[in-house]
């Protein structure tokens, strides 16, 4: 990351702590002065000023300057798949639907069936019939 005290050395061609100060600023190189004096200097910012190519962490080789052009075609196996998956689901809903329906429709009728075997049972409701004459 920092360039080492033998570096800074060679790079300024100073071996004393303060006349390698006054180099590095005149070769117009940043950099900070650690509190037993000695200056450090950043390795990417002498590469940058001297224009060779910066230090960079190795790069992941998945990773391409070209777009996947393929992220951009349709998978049509999937989408029949998908397709073919919805209309189970339906079909599953609708028979589900249907079997409600006619449990819902049974229970109806043996209402009907039970109330009406009640009305025969009391006599449908209606006063008893006597003799007119």
């Amino acid at each position: 990351m920092f360039l080492g005290p033998e570096e800074v050395a060679q790079l300024t061609g100073r071996k004393t702590r303060r006349k390698q100060i006054d180099a590095l600023t005149a070769m117009g190189f940043r950099f900070k002065v650690q509190p037993d004096g000695r200056p450090i200097v950043l390795r990417a910012h002498v590469e940058e000023v001297l224009g060779l190519k910066a230090s960079q962490p190795p790069r992941d080789p998945r990773l391409t300057d070209e777009p996947n052009r393929d992220a951009f075609r349709p998978d049509w196996e999937a989408m029949e798949r998908m397709e073919h998956e919805r209309a189970e689901r339906i079909a599953i809903r609708k028979a589900n639907g249907d079997r409600r329906r006619a449990e819902q429709q049974a229970k109806r009728e043996a209402r009907a069936k039970a109330a009406l075997e009640k009305l025969a049972q009391t006599g449908g409701g209606r006063p008893p019939q006597g003799n007119d004459g």
